[in-house]
Formats: structure tokens, C-alpha cells, sequence
């Protein structure tokens, strides 16, 4: 009997230190996941206060959870401001139905990731451009819980495309012949005034250079007088149609630094007499040889 009741109490001190050895390994293995994720987290935190871009988490309902110091300067709110607020306060309502039609897809689990541009309003009224990316938090069963976004501030770009749009219709419109020269005197740009004055289409004139509608160009002197300066150059010159004629031109020259090299921009006008030349060997000698040559060119420009 004895023996019987050391045995049972042998076999249930093997099953309590084998019970205590379970729980020792799962009490090990539940510190390491909470140490994991409390790691997690950390790295989180510091990417999501320390982004160069803003963030921010969105409750289901619209409100803002949290918000990063980015976001804050982005839209000139503090956080303490931001935290609970609707994030469709300061939205634009043009791009509202957008933006909820793509959470709608993410809580629907029709995309992973949601992407957009939309406008919010700075706090002192400005429009502030960002583009988002979006997408949603789940929980172990599949729930969501919150929206995370990252977001751009396009502002800077979207002006600039603003900015260059109204510089290209002003270019487009402009009752001057308007050509943007390359480095080696062909063309990148020109407008409708100068197709129709030369009497090419765009294609055409894009293919030409310089000097194939300024018959008296001096060619051999186009580095130097590319490279003499920086500025504006007023000159009176001639200009060749594609069938021939000769026109005499105002011109003016802009030439500017740009990503360390050099740019022109030359806007060329009819000159006040409206003239025309049948040919080169038509003209005045004086004319022919001011403009031809590089003592001539300088004489005959004004620099500004």
C-alpha cells in the first residue's frame, strides 16, 4: 500500500514539474511576443512621429486618432487640435465622395490600398494638395479597427504646374514668333505665331535650325555668341518662309542658366515696315554685312 501511494505521488510530482515546466516556456514565450511587440510599436512610434511625410490614424467614423508633427505643419493644425476632429472639417467637399467611396472599397476588402489626390483646407485658407495612400487595420478575426494614410504635400507641385500652364498658354498666344532654342541651335519649342509667319508646321520647324530661316545667321560664330553672356540681346535681322521669302525681323534673345547650362528663348517680331526680301543677294550690302558678321552682330544688339 505503501509502495502504491509513493507511486501515485511520484507519478503526480512528474505531472505538476512537467505542468510547471509548461508554463515556465509559455510564461518565456508570451514575454518575448509582448517584448516583440512592444519593439513593434517603439518602431512604429518613431516612424510614424519622425516621417518626412504626414500620417495620420482614422477611426471608422471619420474621427482622427492620431496624427503626426508632419501632418500638423502640413494642414497648420496642432495635434491637439487634430486628434477627434472629422478629417472632412477641413476637406475639400469636391474630393469627398472620392475619398469615401475608397474607404468603402477597403472596408469591403475590394482593394488593399487606397489612393488618391484631394485637397484639404490649411488653417489660415490656403488649399493644401496632398496625395494619399490609405489602407485599413484589421484585428485577429478580421475586423477593422482603424485607416492608416500616409500623405504628400503636393502643394509646391501642383503650383508649378499651375504656373507653367499659364506660361505656356502665354507663349501660345503670344502675337510674337516664340522658339525655344537647344545648345546646338535647333529648337524645342514653338509657337503658333511663329508656324504661321515661317509658313512650317510645327513638326517642320522643330526639325530645322537656326540658321535655316536666318539665311544671314553668322553659323560659325554660334559658341561664342551663345557663350559671350548671359542676358538680353535686341538685334534686326532676317528671316526665311519655307517658300522663300524673306522678312525682316526684330528679335530678342533671352538666354538663361538652367541646371548649369545655358537656355534661349528668342521671340521674333516683323519688323514695322513689314518688308520683304525675294532673296539673300536682294538686300543692302550694309545690312548683309552687319549682320553677318560678329563685329556687325555686336554693333547692331543691345544688351539689357
Amino acid at each position: 500500500m505503501n509502495e502504491d501511494l509513493e507511486q501515485r505521488v511520484a507519478e503526480r510530482t512528474r505531472e505538476l514539474a512537467a505542468a510547471n515546466e509548461a508554463l515556465k516556456k509559455e510564461i518565456a514565450e508570451r514575454r518575448r511576443a509582448e517584448d516583440a511587440l512592444r519593439l513593434s510599436e517603439e518602431r512604429f512610434r518613431k516612424a510614424f512621429d519622425r516621417a518626412p511625410i504626414g500620417m495620420n490614424l482614422t477611426r471608422l467614423d471619420g474621427r482622427w486618432l492620431e496624427v503626426n508633427h508632419a501632418f500638423c505643419r502640413m494642414v497648420g493644425y496642432s495635434e491637439q487640435e487634430l486628434v477627434g476632429m472629422n478629417f472632412q472639417s477641413i476637406m475639400n467637399p469636391e474630393d469627398l465622395d472620392a475619398n469615401l467611396k475608397g474607404f468603402r472599397q477597403l472596408l469591403n476588402k475590394e482593394r488593399d490600398v487606397f489612393n488618391m489626390e484631394k485637397r484639404f483646407f490649411h488653417k489660415d485658407g490656403h488649399t493644401v494638395w496632398v496625395s494619399v495612400n490609405a489602407t485599413v487595420v484589421r484585428d485577429a478575426d478580421g475586423e477593422p479597427l482603424y485607416f492608416v494614410a500616409q500623405l504628400e504635400d503636393l502643394t509646391e507641385r501642383k503650383r508649378a504646374e499651375e504656373a507653367l500652364l499659364r506660361f505656356q498658354f502665354s507663349m501660345e498666344h503670344a502675337p510674337e514668333g516664340v522658339f525655344f532654342m537647344t545648345r546646338d541651335a535647333g529648337f524645342s519649342y514653338v509657337n503658333e505665331q511663329a508656324c504661321r509667319s515661317l509658313g512650317y508646321t510645327r513638326d517642320e520647324l522643330l526639325g530645322l535650325k537656326l540658321w535655316d530661316i536666318d539665311p544671314v545667321f553668322p553659323k560659325e560664330q554660334w559658341e561664342e555668341i551663345m557663350q559671350s553672356r548671359i542676358g538680353t540681346v535686341h538685334t534686326e535681322t532676317l528671316h526665311r518662309r519655307k517658300d522663300g521669302v524673306i522678312f525682316r525681323w526684330r528679335s530678342r534673345r533671352d538666354t538663361f542658366g538652367w541646371a548649369r547650362r545655358n537656355s534661349t528663348l528668342l521671340s521674333c517680331a516683323t519688323s514695322p515696315s513689314g518688308s520683304r526680301l525675294k532673296s539673300n543677294f536682294g538686300m543692302p550690302k550694309s545690312w548683309r554685312r552687319s549682320v553677318s558678321s560678329p563685329e556687325g552682330w555686336r554693333t547692331n544688339s543691345t544688351i539689357s
